[in-house]
């Protein structure tokens, strides 16, 4: 019997020479776990008090935890990495629009009003999780594109998600109060200026498009607007929300028309920046996997927001809680009857990623880790 902890983990399997053949282990698994937070709060208490010592690692025999240790250095390196672009990308983001030619000789109060909704727009934007411009820097290095040329696409794919929220949040739709651990915006201001700003954000976006010709070819960022537009507009993310909202009105919804409304809304909006990286790249060849990727992450994320909604805590997840059952949403807890069964659909998505991944090692392999973040983040 050899136990397993590598890239076709699952989330580890012990494979036996018997016919029980491969069986995944769970208790396993959350003994590694244990094992993890073992030798991270020792080493972490060892720098707060002198007389304890680190655990020497080196000097235990066990293959299993020579293994672990060397996967919890790897996963510190790509945390640290990821916070790294993390903290780079937030910096791109601040919103300075250039009003001058068009409001010169304007009144103050003009000219207040204007700042106003540049506040707005950049509150908006702020204490992002950054996601999705994380991931097209991924897809940039995998495709030896600089990252640093891609900085008005980051600007473009976090102000169309900023503004899709704002829109989420009015009391017309999820009616929410708080997000990112903030009053929303139609809270802190009004709904008209929530509304303008959603308006500015999702026009800035597009714009953002355009400035990408210095480095990239015009063609190729003609196309990236066409497809832009298409994934935000009537037949994509905007077609999504109106599903949403039509869920509210006493319709039962398929497992079918469920995952529909999900690729529709989350999905695109993974799909946006991989596909868009490859556009830029002119590799074409990667739409279908990038897209079959961005479905998969789609499903992840929103299944386990839906769990999380239904279990989490207010404080802890930085949005309100029971939203779903509160505004009477479609969610993975209606559809697969009960938290267990949006856990077991969470399970089988995470295996299909994994098979995806191993498909396309190449061009798919880093973004295993984004997989394993999808299924087990707590926030």
């Amino acid at each position: 019997m050899t136990h397993t902890f590598g890239a076709d983990s699952y989330p580890c399997r012990i494979r036996f020479s018997t016919p029980l053949k491969k069986v995944t282990c769970q208790a396993l698994h959350l003994s590694t776990v244990f094992l993890v937070l073992f030798f991270w709060n020792a080493a972490s208490a060892s720098q707060n008090d002198p007389h304890i010592s680190n655990p020497d690692i080196s000097k235990i025999t066990c293959p299993l935890v020579h293994s672990l240790s060397s996967q919890v250095h790897q996963v510190q390196d790509w945390m640290t990495e990821l916070q790294n672009r993390r903290i780079s990308i937030d910096r791109l983001l601040e919103i300075k629009l250039d009003h001058q030619n068009h409001t010169r000789g304007f009144s103050s109060s003009t000219r207040t009003v204007d700042q106003l909704i540049q506040r707005a727009m950049n509150e908006a934007v702020a204490h992002g999780k950054r996601l999705r411009p994380l991931i097209a820097w991924e897809l940039a290095i995998t495709l030896g594109i600089d990252p640093n040329q891609l900085t008005p696409l980051y600007r473009a794919i976090e102000f169309a998600h900023a503004s899709s929220l704002i829109f989420d949040d009015l009391p017309a739709q999820d009616n929410a109060s708080t997000r990112r651990g903030q009053p929303t915006l139609h809270i802190k201001y009004s709904e008209s200026t929530a509304q303008l700003a959603a308006v500015a954000l999702l026009t800035q976006s597009i714009r953002e498009i355009q400035n990408l010709e210095p480095s990239f070819h015009a063609l190729e960022t003609v196309k990236l607007t066409a497809y832009w537009t298409e994934v935000i507009g009537g037949s994509g993310i905007s077609l999504g929300q109106a599903i949403d909202l039509a869920s509210r009105q006493g319709k039962s919804f398929t497992e079918t028309e469920y995952l529909e409304l999900i690729d529709l809304k989350t999905g695109l909006a993974f799909e946006a920046p991989l596909v868009g990286v490859a556009i830029l790249a002119k590799r074409t060849d990667l739409t279908e996997p990038l897209k079959e990727l961005s479905r998969i992450l789609g499903r992840l994320y929103q299944i386990k927001d839906d769990i999380l909604d239904a279990t989490g805590d207010q404080t802890y997840l930085g949005k309100p809680a029971g939203q779903d059952q509160t505004n009477e949403t479609l969610s993975a807890i209606a559809v697969y009857t009960d938290v267990n069964g949006a856990t077991q659909a969470l399970e089988k998505l995470y295996g299909e990623g994994i098979e995806l991944i191993k498909r396309n090692q190449e061009a798919l392999g880093k973004f295993r880790i984004y997989i394993d973040y999808f299924y087990s983040r707590t926030r």
